[in-house]
Protein backbone atom coordinates (compact mmCIF):
# COMPACT_ATOMS: atom_id res chain seq x y z
CA UNK A 1 0.00 0.00 0.00
CA UNK A 2 1.14 3.66 -0.40
CA UNK A 3 0.95 6.28 2.44
CA UNK A 4 -2.20 7.52 1.07
CA UNK A 5 -3.63 3.92 0.95
CA UNK A 6 -2.23 3.24 4.75
CA UNK A 7 -3.50 6.53 5.95
CA UNK A 8 -6.85 6.74 4.24
CA UNK A 9 -7.35 3.18 5.29
CA UNK A 10 -5.99 3.73 9.22
CA UNK A 11 -8.56 6.44 9.33
CA UNK A 12 -11.70 5.15 7.66
CA UNK A 13 -11.88 2.41 9.78
CA UNK A 14 -10.80 3.31 12.84
CA UNK A 15 -13.89 2.24 15.76
CA UNK A 16 -12.95 4.94 18.08
CA UNK A 17 -13.04 7.75 14.56
CA UNK A 18 -16.95 6.14 14.19
CA UNK A 19 -17.86 6.18 17.29
CA UNK A 20 -17.51 9.70 17.47
CA UNK A 21 -19.58 10.38 14.23
CA UNK A 22 -17.03 10.86 11.85
CA UNK A 23 -17.63 7.87 9.13
CA UNK A 24 -16.82 9.48 5.99
CA UNK A 25 -13.65 10.22 4.96
CA UNK A 26 -12.69 12.46 2.08
CA UNK A 27 -9.70 13.54 0.34
CA UNK A 28 -10.25 17.53 -0.63
CA UNK A 29 -10.68 16.92 -4.21
CA UNK A 30 -13.24 14.17 -3.67
CA UNK A 31 -15.40 16.77 -1.33
CA UNK A 32 -17.81 18.36 -4.11
CA UNK A 33 -20.95 18.54 -2.01
CA UNK A 34 -21.38 20.31 1.08
CA UNK A 35 -24.53 19.30 2.08
CA UNK A 36 -22.44 15.73 3.07
CA UNK A 37 -23.37 13.46 5.98
CA UNK A 38 -21.36 15.79 9.54
CA UNK A 39 -19.63 14.85 10.61
CA UNK A 40 -16.58 14.03 8.22
CA UNK A 41 -12.79 14.37 7.76
CA UNK A 42 -10.85 15.58 4.54
CA UNK A 43 -7.26 14.59 3.84
CA UNK A 44 -5.29 17.42 2.09
CA UNK A 45 -1.90 16.18 0.83
CA UNK A 46 1.27 17.63 -0.38
CA UNK A 47 3.49 16.75 -3.08
CA UNK A 48 5.93 14.08 -2.04
CA UNK A 49 9.26 15.47 -2.01
CA UNK A 50 12.44 13.74 -2.04
CA UNK A 51 14.59 13.30 0.78
CA UNK A 52 17.37 10.20 0.17
CA UNK A 53 17.00 7.46 -2.34
CA UNK A 54 13.57 6.00 -2.66
CA UNK A 55 12.31 7.95 0.41
CA UNK A 56 10.29 11.27 0.65
CA UNK A 57 8.03 13.11 2.65
CA UNK A 58 4.77 13.95 2.43
CA UNK A 59 3.28 17.09 4.40
CA UNK A 60 -0.75 15.75 5.71
CA UNK A 61 -3.47 17.68 6.90
CA UNK A 62 -6.11 16.54 8.35
CA UNK A 63 -9.84 18.55 8.48
CA UNK A 64 -12.19 17.22 10.79
CA UNK A 65 -15.95 19.30 9.91
CA UNK A 66 -18.92 19.34 12.08
CA UNK A 67 -22.41 21.10 12.52
CA UNK A 68 -21.92 24.20 14.11
CA UNK A 69 -22.13 25.07 18.12
CA UNK A 70 -19.36 22.47 19.58
CA UNK A 71 -15.89 21.46 18.84
CA UNK A 72 -15.72 19.13 21.47
CA UNK A 73 -16.18 16.23 19.03
CA UNK A 74 -13.72 17.77 16.59
CA UNK A 75 -11.09 18.02 18.87
CA UNK A 76 -11.64 14.34 20.53
CA UNK A 77 -11.31 13.49 16.22
CA UNK A 78 -8.40 14.76 15.72
CA UNK A 79 -6.67 14.05 18.35
CA UNK A 80 -7.08 10.24 17.82
CA UNK A 81 -5.87 11.09 14.47
CA UNK A 82 -2.99 12.23 15.98
CA UNK A 83 -2.33 8.98 18.47
CA UNK A 84 -2.75 6.94 15.12
CA UNK A 85 -1.03 8.14 13.07
CA UNK A 86 2.04 8.26 15.26
CA UNK A 87 1.56 4.50 15.84
CA UNK A 88 1.86 3.97 12.05
CA UNK A 89 5.78 3.59 11.61
CA UNK A 90 6.61 0.74 9.70
CA UNK A 91 3.42 0.09 8.37
CA UNK A 92 2.55 1.12 4.06
CA UNK A 93 6.22 2.09 3.66
CA UNK A 94 6.15 4.85 6.50
CA UNK A 95 9.27 5.25 8.83
CA UNK A 96 8.77 8.68 10.62
CA UNK A 97 5.44 10.75 11.42
CA UNK A 98 5.88 14.12 13.24
CA UNK A 99 3.02 16.51 14.14
CA UNK A 100 3.25 19.66 13.02
CA UNK A 101 -0.02 22.10 14.36
CA UNK A 102 -3.20 22.50 14.26
CA UNK A 103 -5.45 25.43 13.24
CA UNK A 104 -7.51 27.35 15.61
CA UNK A 105 -11.34 26.88 15.47
CA UNK A 106 -12.91 28.05 12.19
CA UNK A 107 -15.40 28.16 10.20
CA UNK A 108 -15.81 26.92 6.41
CA UNK A 109 -18.39 28.77 4.51
CA UNK A 110 -18.26 26.64 1.60
CA UNK A 111 -19.54 23.84 3.69
CA UNK A 112 -21.26 25.50 6.51
CA UNK A 113 -19.58 24.15 9.29
CA UNK A 114 -17.10 24.44 12.08
CA UNK A 115 -13.82 22.99 11.40
CA UNK A 116 -10.46 22.84 12.58
CA UNK A 117 -7.18 20.57 11.23
CA UNK A 118 -4.12 19.06 12.50
CA UNK A 119 -0.59 19.22 10.29
CA UNK A 120 1.39 16.12 9.96
CA UNK A 121 5.08 15.48 7.93
CA UNK A 122 5.10 11.51 6.97
CA UNK A 123 8.41 10.02 5.83
CA UNK A 124 8.64 7.50 4.20
CA UNK A 125 8.55 5.27 0.71
CA UNK A 126 5.34 4.68 -1.71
Amino acid sequence: MTIRETVYSLLSTDPEIAALGFTEVWNVEAVDNPERHKPFLVTTWAEGLPVFGQALYRDLVVWAHDDGGDFTRIDAALERVRILLGDLVHEGGISQVSYAGSSPDLYDDGFRTITRNYGFRINGSG
